[in-house]
């Protein structure tokens, strides 16, 4: 088994750079034309749907909940760190890309770490700009304390929600240009919930010519192959459970 991390040739703090600067682009008309699959809604995930929706690609968001805001990243609640250095102590990103480097025992790709820290300070402005409410000094200025036992104070947190309020940031981008769907396995069946105009790809199911608007939810069997799709009396969006159809 031949493993590929696929990380860029080049010196550690030029590989990232160096690689994006050499990707060919894609026309604005064309990028429609492509669809991206993203599964999985938490941080990383909705973030990834929602810039590359917001760069006008078609992307469909897979998620195992019932809704994207129940994924695992609302327990991270420490805080998130960021090389900003708002308070002039000798923070820089060479330094987060050696404590993070240092904390995982030695064990990430340090190319991958390094162009973290890089754009740690991009991420901080986007989820301002996204309604994260961080918390902040009596002058308006972001907090920021020291966390994880590093020598400088770079993480920005918001009281005891960190996690939270990022997802909730992310959430919202991706119900607004992405096409969110919700899959997970019950008795031998694949279910999702999608929002948006569905229409069944199975050739044998009953509801194939019609147009399946709003919430609802597709069943496909594992056995069969058979697929359905059901349309919910109430708005996922405030209720949790697919048991009202």
């Amino acid at each position: 088994m031949d493993l590929r991390s696929n990380i860029p040739d080049g010196p550690l703090e030029q590989k990232w750079d160096r690689h994006r600067a050499e990707l060919k682009l894609v026309n604005p008309a064309n990028k429609r034309k492509f669809t991206v699959i993203v599964v999985g809604t938490g941080l990383a995930g909705a973030s990834a749907a929602a810039t590359l929706a917001e760069l006008g690609y078609n992307v469909h968001a897979v998620t195992y909940h019932d809704s994207p805001r129940r994924a695992h990243s609302i327990a991270a609640q420490g805080g998130i760190n960021a090389a900003k250095n708002y308070q002039n102590d000798g923070d820089s990103v060479y330094r987060l890309f050696y404590d993070t480097v240092k904390g995982g025992d030695f064990r990430a790709r340090e190319a991958n770490v390094y162009r973290l820290a890089q754009v740690s300070a991009n991420i901080i402005d986007q989820c301002v700009a996204q309604g994260v409410p961080f918390a902040r000094e009596y002058g308006g200025y972001l907090s920021n304390r020291s966390f994880g036992g590093a020598q400088v104070s770079r993480t920005f947190y918001a009281r005891g929600q960190t996690g939270q309020q990022l997802l909730i940031g992310a959430y919202l981008p991706v119900l607004h240009r992405c096409l969110p769907t919700c899959k997970g396995h019950l008795q031998g069946c694949i279910f999702g919930t999608w929002w948006g105009s569905v229409t069944p790809p199975c050739p044998t199911c009953p509801l194939r010519a019609d147009c399946v608007y709003g919430p609802s939810v597709i069943v496909s069997c594992l056995i069969s192959g058979c697929e359905h799709i059901y349309k919910y009396e109430k708005s996922p969006l405030r209720y949790s459970s697919a048991a009202k159809m």
